[in-house]
């Protein structure tokens, strides 16, 4: 088999698994709105159901990140190669990207830089994924 053979059913196999896991969410978010739509004065069954739908749409939107992360992963030509870091720039978008959800838990995210970073060369998005997936274990 040649390489693009090969690129191309490693992405035939990739697209195939990312339809099949996104599938499953949007099932279930399709549920939980008729659920709501079906409440009809029961309002505790609609709140729980909107709670329901608003957990499945968190999930829903954190695997499409994921996804895209996987794709950019795929896209950078040469992790080799390094650049020089602005972990100011970085904390900055990992706390507006995480802020609604931060806001939501009644959590307050502050980036305070209290002294110069120590420059280092590295790959912004793989810091970037790391200091997410960081934060989400935290709250």
């Amino acid at each position: 088999m040649t390489a693009l053979q090969l690129c191309c059913n490693a992405n035939a196999v990739f697209t195939s698994d990312a339809a099949h896991e996104l599938r499953s969410p949007l099932a279930a978010l399709r549920i939980q709105t008729e659920v709501a739509q079906l409440a009809g004065d029961d309002v505790a069954l609609r709140e729980q159901a909107l709670l329901h739908l608003t957990q499945g749409i968190d999930r829903a939107s954190q695997l499409i990140e994921q996804l895209l992360t996987l794709s950019r992963l795929d896209n950078l030509q040469a992790l080799e190669t390094l650049q020089l870091l602005d972990w100011e720039a970085i904390v900055q978008s990992l706390i507006s990207e995480r802020y609604f959800v931060a806001e939501k838990r009644k959590i307050t995210l502050v980036f305070e830089k209290e002294s110069e970073p120590k420059q280092k060369q590295g790959q912004s998005i793989l810091v970037s994924l790391m200091l997410r997936n960081f934060t989400r274990q935290c709250y």
